[in-house]
C-alpha cells in the first residue's frame, strides 16, 4: 500500500514540476526587432498636415544631420519635411486608419531582424505594400503590418504606441 502511494506522490510531483516549466517559460513575442528609442512629438497640422485617413508617412534620419528626421508623403503632391527631431534605428511609418486612430510601425523587417536589419522601402507597384530589399519580404500597412503570405517573414511589423494630445500625435516605445 505504501508503495502505491509513494508512486503515486512521485508522479504527480514529476506532472506538477512539468506543467509549471512548460507554462512559466515564455517568450518575449515583444521583441520582433532590435530596440530603439522611439519618442516622438508631431504636429497634427504641422508636419502631418497633409495626412489624410488612410494615407502614411515614412519618418526616417536625414543624411544631412543626424539630429534631424525626414518626414515623408510619398506622394509628388506633397513635399518632405524636415523635422528637429532625431531619428534611431532605420524610422517609422505612420498610417492615418481613421480620423482619430493612428498605427506606428517600424520600418524594419522581421525575417531575421537581429542578423540583417533591413529597412523597408515603398512597393514601387502598390504604395501600401512595404518590400525588404534583403529578403523579398511584403507587408501591408493597411492590414496592421501584416506580411503577404509568399514572404519569408511570418511575424507583423513592431507597432509603437500613438497617442493623441491636444494638437500633437504622440509617438513612444515606453
Amino acid at each position: 500500500m505504501s508503495k502505491i502511494l509513494y508512486s503515486n506522490i512521485k508522479k504527480i510531483i514529476t506532472y506538477t514540476i512539468l506543467f509549471i516549466v512548460l507554462f512559466s517559460c515564455k517568450s518575449d513575442e515583444s521583441a520582433i526587432v532590435p530596440a530603439v528609442t522611439i519618442n516622438y512629438e508631431l504636429s497634427l497640422t504641422g508636419e502631418l498636415a497633409y495626412l489624410g485617413v488612410g494615407m502614411y508617412v515614412t519618418v526616417t534620419a536625414s543624411d544631412k544631420n543626424k539630429n534631424y528626421s525626414i518626414v515623408d508623403y510619398h506622394n509628388p503632391k506633397f513635399a518632405s519635411k524636415t523635422i528637429a527631431q532625431k531619428t534611431y534605428g532605420n524610422g517609422i511609418i505612420i498610417y492615418r486608419k481613421d480620423f482619430y486612430d493612428y498605427q506606428v510601425f517600424d520600418l524594419t523587417c522581421t525575417y531575421r531582424a537581429f542578423d540583417d536589419y533591413c529597412q523597408l522601402k515603398v512597393d514601387s507597384q502598390n504604395n501600401i505594400i512595404f518590400v525588404c530589399p534583403c529578403c523579398g519580404s511584403k507587408f501591408i500597412v493597411t492590414t496592421d503590418g501584416m506580411p503577404t503570405n509568399t514572404s519569408k517573414a511570418y511575424k507583423p511589423l513592431m507597432q509603437y504606441a500613438a497617442r493623441i494630445e491636444g494638437n500633437t500625435l504622440i509617438i513612444t516605445n515606453e
